[in-house]
């Protein structure tokens, strides 16, 4: 049973070793979901490069993405959103004034 991505990442999970059994593929997924989740990648924005690098497909010109990431990753974000094309990168803060959100406009085209 494969957890990671075999391009990225090392390593699987024995199912025989865990402290309880998955038995259905609707399991397998659901724990695979976790899975992802926790590992991004070495600096956590696998998910979000993923998101961005797809998001244009589905996006009319003038639409905004808008994307939540963790406490340290704003800047980083708002690089991945200028490199695919986005253009009038913004962000937004939490309740605790932490910078949370980083969105940028899609205009249509790349560069």
């Amino acid at each position: 049973f494969d957890c990671h991505n075999s391009e990225t990442q090392e390593g699987k999970v024995d199912l025989e070793k865990l402290p309880f059994r998955i038995t259905t593929l609707e399991e397998a997924e659901l724990w695979q979901k976790v899975l992802n989740a926790l590992t991004a990648g070495l600096d956590g924005l696998d998910d979000l490069r993923q998101i961005i690098s797809q998001a244009a497909t589905h996006l009319l010109p003038g639409a905004w993405l808008l994307l939540e990431h963790g406490y340290d990753q704003a800047t980083a974000v708002a690089e991945l959103l200028a490199q695919a094309g986005y253009d009038t990168i913004t962000h937004r803060d939490d309740l605790a004034g932490i910078t949370r959100c980083t969105g940028g406009c899609w205009r249509g085209q790349v560069g």
